[in-house]
């Protein structure tokens, strides 16, 4: 069989060598990056004089990037304190679960938005002051920076009552009896 090497490339750049065992020699690539790659290999010959040396015709390689995997996330709110009476200030707080989950938390009393707040280690909060008597029906939306890498889950609605101040009331007075002896000048 033919002695040798095989340098093998890929365009013009140099892969390495590798020695021909039985008529072949192989060369191994690793860690390829999504592209086009036009391949050839070049037969180097131990001895000129018993064989010639030889070029592959050319062989095209195309490597795909894998198609990305959402990351499912669910985010659940919560108020603290549970229970405020008017005027109340509490504090909104969304968990976002879900691997490498970042981004931001838009937070709703309804359909009215409150504003956005960073997750940060999972968590968004967002502070509520003044709150005036009312039921509000709080929820929070996970936006993520890139919507093809995480699918966000809204939140389940969380309510808070915030009921009003009562006034103070005093307890009923009975009026005073006062009780004078019959003898009084």
């Amino acid at each position: 069989g033919a002695a040798g090497n095989v340098e093998c490339f890929n365009g013009t750049t140099s892969l390495g060598t590798s020695v021909v065992t039985a008529g072949v020699a192989t060369k191994a690539l690793t860690a390829l990056a999504a592209g086009s790659y036009s391949y050839t290999a070049n037969f180097i010959p131990t001895s000129a004089a018993a064989f010639t040396p030889s070029t592959s015709t050319a062989v095209a390689f195309v490597v795909t990037a894998p198609i990305p995997v959402a990351v499912t996330t669910t985010t659940a709110l919560a108020v603290s304190p549970a229970t405020a009476v008017a005027p109340a200030n509490a504090t909104l707080t969304a968990t976002v679960t879900g691997a490498g989950a970042a981004g931001n938390v838009e937070f709703f009393n309804g359909t009215t938005s409150l504003g956005t707040s960073v997750v940060g280690a999972g968590l968004a909060t967002k502070a509520l002051t003044a709150l005036a008597a009312a039921s509000y029906p709080y929820t929070a939306n996970f936006i993520p920076p890139s919507p093809a890498a995480f699918t966000p889950r809204p939140s389940a609605t969380v309510p808070l009552l915030v009921p009003a101040q009562t006034p103070w009331a005093l307890p009923p007075t009975q009026a005073p009896t006062v009780t004078l002896p019959s003898a009084w000048p």
